[in-house]
């Protein structure tokens, strides 16, 4: 779960970049750069939550499910640079600049790590034949670490290319900055508390203990299959007989 609130947290720094070095500068949404940041901010942590519970509902649509901490990222970076082109095609103004072909380089890659994420291939393919190198999951920390370096690379140029236009239209604040991501984290923490507490209480059980903690107390196994509801998977071993 907390690798799920680690997303998160990146995926908002890189949300506040992209509202303000990517938006056009003649767009009027820089007026509700607060609440768009809070709005961005309460998506990161409702995807965490959803990707962090997927370990104990919805288990056959675990990896969809899990995709949607991704989600944010994609709208949050791909939306200001849409109507930024948008703005580019309409006006002709706020066109140029050099990181033009490295944002759709960036949006690329953020394909080929949801892709890597969801299918499961190569292993799929032919399981058993890729349980080292290259599984699914090692070419998609090779996707995202990829995807970060170019988001690493982009943002000083584009900091620095539009620094002067920004100061002119917006100044950063304590509210529009540094207030958001202490509520963030905050209520980050909080979720992972309630979790772990859920956790130690015996109320979520994550789908294939149910059969390890049956053998340990020495009861029958149990299956392992998602209720119809979808709910957890863990069902308490049967009573023995006298």
């Amino acid at each position: 779960m907390v690798d799920y609130i680690g997303i998160s947290i990146y995926t908002a720094g890189g949300g506040v970049y992209s509202i303000y070095h990517q938006l056009p500068l003649s767009s009027s949404l820089y007026d509700y750069l607060f609440p768009l940041v809070c709005l961005h901010l309460l998506a990161c942590v409702v995807a965490a939550l959803f990707g962090s519970l997927s370990r104990f509902f919805w288990f056959r649509q675990r990896f969809l499910v899990r995709a949607l901490a991704f989600f944010p990222a994609y709208v949050i970076c791909i939306t200001p640079f849409t109507l930024r082109m948008l703005s580019c095609a309409s006006t002709g103004q706020d066109c140029i600049w050099p990181t033009f072909h490295l944002h759709f380089l960036s949006i690329l890659l953020t394909w080929i790590v949801v892709f890597f994420f969801v299918s499961k291939i190569p292993e799929r393919l032919a399981p058993g034949g890729f349980d080292v190198f290259p599984h699914s999951h090692t070419l998609f920390h090779i996707s995202a670490v990829a995807l970060t370096s170019m988001q690493m690379y982009i943002f000083p140029q584009d900091s620095e290319i539009r620094k002067t236009q920004l100061l002119e239209k917006v100044s950063p604040s304590f509210m529009t900055l540094i207030l958001p991501f202490l509520v963030m984290i905050c209520v980050g923490l909080v979720q992972v508390l309630f979790l772990a507490f859920l956790l130690m209480r015996g109320v979520l059980v994550p789908h294939g203990v149910g059969s390890t903690l049956s053998s340990l107390h020495g009861g029958p196994h149990t299956v392992d299959t998602p209720s119809a509801n979808g709910g957890p998977c863990y069902k308490p071993p049967l009573k023995k007989q006298q």
